[in-house]
């Protein structure tokens, strides 16, 4: 089922970055983003994901950018973007 919410969007960046890094300062610098969009784009009340984070989450974690915005997964996608990173 496609969920493209805000709020869904943050939560799906919330996992991926579970437990990757200590603080998100450190997570900001991973993705290489400021770390007021990172914490703008996973808060839990009031989320608004910046296409900056989105662009970087696709990138550092290879996740297929439909599925990032929608949830729904899209195999092709996630191939052009996986070969992209090799």
């Amino acid at each position: 089922m496609k969920d493209d919410s805000k709020a869904a969007i943050a939560s799906r960046i919330r996992g991926l970055m579970s437990g990757q890094d200590p603080s998100m300062s450190d997570a900001a610098k991973r993705l290489r983003v400021d770390e007021l969009s990172l914490r703008m784009s996973v808060d839990e009340l009031a989320p608004y994901p910046t296409v900056d984070v989105i662009a970087a989450v696709v990138r550092e974690y290879g996740v297929d950018p439909s599925w990032l915005l929608t949830g729904e997964y899209d195999s092709s996608t996630h191939r052009n973007i996986a070969d992209k990173h090799t």
